[in-house]
């Protein structure tokens, strides 16, 4: 049975009741009291029974919400659908941080299976974009060029503004001579000119250094390459690091994907990450959609 600490004095106050007449509801509910008074023509008791459930200072101030262990024991007697409800009133730094309650392993589970726009969007906020290249496997590198969504015109055009020293190495280790001896525009336009097969063996060659400079410099000027990617892959880096470390970029992820996260935690541990809901629209929602379960709490308290 829910303990919810009513702020009994508020509602003597409300009702103009003296102590000895006060002590004499010492074992009433909430609505018994106000019953009683009414039907002995207390027209505080009925003013303020029309108006208990239509107000939401009154209601605050009766259920006293301001305190957080009063508001965690009220959620806690709510039913999944209550709950359900209650989760897009919560802003999304309160959710992040409720992430903590999961293990880091079931926040890399969680974290799997998010749309590539938005793992792509965690991890440019968890990492600098040349530490994803570096931590990048080089078998991903070289499968990235063979994704049909990565035209070979577009290689072409990076491959042709790399660093002079970078297009010298990779001259000379496509061509086996001196990079002065060769066009390196027109060994470019030879390997996208390629059958697919051809060209992914050539682009597999290139010295995994360069190919992360290309992709670098791909994802760079537009980042929607790096979704290309499949999410395992980000997951693995991710594992790198300590748990606080992957929260915390978590804040760039969208509401209904954090609601969807955090309504797995179990009954306790969600009640606790609601209780930071806004005290006001906890009040409008209770008042709106919640009467049958106040009329239930105020008969029990």
């Amino acid at each position: 049975m829910v303990a919810i600490d009513t702020n009994i004095f508020h509602l003597q106050s409300v009702l103009n009741l003296s102590n000895t007449r006060m002590r004499n509801y010492a074992t009433s509910t909430v609505d018994e009291i106000l019953e009683a008074e009414a039907a002995q023509g207390n027209v505080n008791a009925l003013n303020y029974a029309r108006k208990l459930y239509n107000s939401t200072d009154e209601l605050i101030e009766l259920f006293r919400l301001f305190d957080p262990e009063n508001k965690y024991r009220l959620i806690s007697e709510m039913d999944y659908q209550m709950r359900e409800e209650i989760l897009p009133l919560l802003d999304p730094e309160d959710m992040v941080i409720g992430m903590q309650f999961f293990t880091k392993d079931k926040l890399l589970t969680l974290l799997s299976d998010l749309e590539p726009e938005e793992m792509v969007n965690l991890m440019l906020n968890t990492f600098d974009l040349e530490e994803i290249m570096l931590m990048m496997p080089e078998e991903e590198l070289q499968n990235f060029f063979a994704n049909t969504e990565v035209e070979k015109k577009d290689v072409a055009k990076y491959l042709k503004s790399l660093p002079p020293e970078l297009m010298q190495q990779l001259m000379e280790s496509l061509t086996g001579q001196p990079s002065f001896q060769v066009n390196s525009t027109e060994i470019i336009n030879q390997i996208t000119s390629l059958g697919d097969r051809d060209y992914e063996a050539v682009m597999a060659s290139i010295d995994p250094f360069i190919l992360r400079q290309i992709i670098f410099s791909m994802s760079s000027d537009e980042p929607e390459y790096l979704q290309l990617f499949d999410n395992e892959v980000y997951i693995k880096m991710l594992s790198t690091l300590m748990k606080p470390d992957i929260i915390k970029p978590m804040e760039v992820l969208e509401k209904e994907t954090l609601m969807e996260m955090i309504s797995q935690l179990d009954e306790n541990y969600l009640s606790i990450v609601m209780v930071q809901v806004d005290t006001q629209l906890f009040a409008e929602y209770l008042m709106k959609d919640c009467q049958p379960f106040l009329e239930k709490i105020a008969s029990r308290i």
